[in-house]
């Protein structure tokens, strides 16, 4: 994957993420559907430029350990959603759409992992356990 295909993908998942969090604040009891559509609007630009800038990092970052690169890509993502949030005063309503935020930041961690390179075996024929071979 390319660098610019992961950035891609993480605005993909920015938006995807973003759709999900206003309609989910939307649907919930205490606030009708016009809080989900100002969510969306609200909160689409900062998501794609978030996932864009999570998207080229996770592929720079890609030799790095899971774990590391899971806390790299998932604290940014969180730390834009609870700045919006607390921009409009609705941390409290924000506190659950964390959850669907650090998904899609593991599904970038995962997408972006480039693959760990396996050396060649090689025999040694010299290998006292070496078996004849019977024809």
């Amino acid at each position: 994957m390319s660098e610019r295909d992961a950035s891609a993908y993480g605005g993909l998942l920015g938006f995807a993420n973003t759709a999900f969090i206003a309609i989910c604040v939307g649907a919930s009891h205490d606030y009708h559907l016009l809080i989900g559509f100002f969510t969306f609007v609200f909160g689409l630009i900062p998501a794609l430029i978030t996932g864009f800038i999570l998207g080229a990092l996770g592929m720079a970052i890609g030799t790095w350990h899971p774990w590391l690169r899971r806390l790299v890509l998932a604290i940014p993502a969180v730390a834009v959603l609870l700045a919006l949030a607390a921009c409009f005063g609705m941390v409290s309503v924000f506190l659950l759409p964390i959850i669907p935020t650090v998904v899609a930041a593991l599904l970038l961690e995962r997408r972006t992992r480039t693959a760990p390179v396996v050396p060649i075996a090689s025999t040694n024929s010299r290998s006292p356990f070496r078996f004849p071979i019977p024809y």
